[in-house]
């Protein structure tokens, strides 16, 4: 693994990707250690398919291995607990000496997540639990039970932190704002937190130029809390939305970043007869290709991978399928058992101007928007199958040929957003 481009800001770094190759890259750069403050605002495991709204379209589109993965931990809370201890342990490996870690969280796994940060760091490091406010009007949590607020732990990685003189921080915070006020801030990105809320923690545990991490960056609003204090960042998340808005509400304060990949090399082994195979959750990317192609020429045809960069469409030296490897969905519902190849669309410049060619459009939208519904009030996931063709058949209609949503022209080339959110180069 690599990080494209290599360049790292010293100021601010965000990655688009899983952070669990993110933070182990940076550990293998020289970031083992740097850390002051490491924030994780991360999986709650309520159940809830974390979709988003396309309100042009009418229906919420998802990575259908993103919404099996909610499903699979809802349903193993064991299997979201392992995956999650994995990225602990890389967060306290950047962390440095004199560090903080802090971790949100509600209620249902709550106390779990804590009695494995006590094993991790040590219960003697555990600083604090405080209480956020985060609703007026209490969420329905468990028949007359409501929820009105989230928790965060508060770790040190030595008995050497930072202590702040004079500073008193109080366990419960209800005076920073909620869910319900985001105001001017509110981007409608799923659990936007209020930039006071991420200031707050931002200063009760560092100083100015400290070196701070979101692995789980979302909206964005931590990181635009650090530029307003003055501290350097290093961010991430794995949704492309995410980086998009959290892009654009830097670029509403002046700030300017650069979005950086890690990417693997190229694999020889993966190599089968005319297909290149690839499992990887890290995006399949022009570096790979380019390797690739360098190694063994034109003989691979098909690309068959979980995620690609978008960059891929600018390798024009061969004729070469990009299938995106995706879990069965069929009408017994979504299932990793069994997977098949979606053709992934090619940007083409016509005579008309540029177009996607979608060779497949029923299985390209299947394969976009949301499958599954959790109902709070039995706590099930619902699939209806034959509500899935109707909306589907909805899609087709209203889109036609109309797949780009964007189109945004570089100096050296052109990125194109599908009505999907996707994003290619030509």
């Amino acid at each position: 693994m690599h990080v494209v481009p290599k360049e790292l800001s010293p100021e601010r770094v965000l990655f688009r990707g899983d952070n669990l190759y993110i933070m182990e890259q940076l550990v293998k750069d020289g970031y083992k250690g740097k850390f002051d403050l490491i924030y994780f605002d991360g999986p709650f495991n309520s159940g809830m398919i974390f979709s988003m709204p396309n309100d042009k379209l009418g229906v919420n589109l998802i990575n259908p291995w993103d919404e099996l993965a909610g499903v699979r931990h809802y349903l193993d809370s064991q299997l979201f607990m392992k995956d999650y201890l994995k990225r602990i342990q890389l967060a306290r490996e950047l962390l440095s000496e004199t560090g903080l870690f802090v971790l949100q969280i509600y209620q249902k796994e709550g106390h779990y997540v804590k009695v494995m940060l006590d094993q991790e760091f040590g219960r003697h490091n555990f600083l604090a639990e405080i209480i956020w406010k985060m609703e007026n009007n209490p969420r329905p949590f468990h028949s007359q039970f409501g929820l009105s607020h989230e928790c965060l732990f508060v770790y040190s990685q030595t008995n050497n932190y930072l202590k702040k003189d004079g500073l008193l921080v109080p366990s419960v915070w209800d005076d920073i704002g909620i869910y319900e006020t985001l105001g001017d801030e509110n981007t409608f990105y799923p659990s936007q937190k209020p930039e006071k809320l991420m200031e707050r923690i931002i200063e009760m545990s560092t100083e100015e130029r400290a070196l701070i991490g979101d692995f789980y960056c979302g909206s964005g609003s931590f990181l635009i809390a650090a530029e307003k204090l003055n501290r350097r960042w290093i961010a991430s998340d794995n949704s492309q939305l995410a980086i998009k808005v959290t892009k654009e509400r830097l670029a509403g304060i002046g700030i300017a970043v650069e979005e950086h990949l890690v990417v693997d090399h190229f694999d020889n082994s993966l190599v089968h007869s005319d297909t290149y195979n690839k499992q990887s959750n890290i995006p399949f990317s022009l570096f790979e290709l380019k390797e690739l192609h360098t190694a063994i020429g034109d003989k691979v045809k098909n690309i068959n991978a979980i995620k690609f960069s978008s960059d891929i469409d600018l390798f024009t030296d061969a004729s070469i399928t990009f299938n995106y490897t995706m879990p069965l969905i069929d009408d017994k519902g979504i299932s990793e058992q069994e997977v098949v190849l979606v053709p992934r669309p090619k940007p083409r410049l016509g005579n008309d101007g540029i177009y996607l060619d979608v060779q497949d459009p029923y299985r390209w939208i299947l394969y976009q928007i949301q499958h599954v519904e959790f109902d709070k009030n039995t706590n099930q996931y619902l699939f209806d199958w034959d509500a899935l063709q109707l909306r589907i058949q909805q899609l087709i209609d209203s889109i036609g040929n109309q797949w780009i949503d964007e189109i945004q022209h570089g100096a050296e080339y052109t990125i194109i957003k599908d009505v999907f959110g996707n994003y290619y180069s030509i």
